[in-house]
């Protein structure tokens, strides 16, 4: 199991669920639950694809929190 494994809250109150292993994790956002959306980690660093608006981003796990390349961050519930 990841450290990325979990619940998540994003800076609008949003709720991420993330699950997986092995270096691939699922990622389903509450207000986008129709979707999927899949990410790579290694280490501290995770690689994801936000199709509906974002692109691909960066993140770095510091603590309970992941800081992402577009200055935003997800707090782990």
């Amino acid at each position: 199991m990841s450290n990325f494994t979990g619940t998540w809250t994003d800076e609008l109150k949003e709720t991420i669920t993330v699950t997986g292993d092995w270096q691939v994790l699922a990622l389903k956002i509450s207000t986008h639950p129709q979707d999927s959306y899949q990410a790579f980690y290694e280490g501290d660093k995770v690689t994801a694809n936000f199709r509906y608006d974002k692109g691909v981003l960066t993140g770095t796990l510091s603590g309970n929190e992941i800081i992402w390349s577009n200055n935003t961050k997800w707090t782990k519930s």
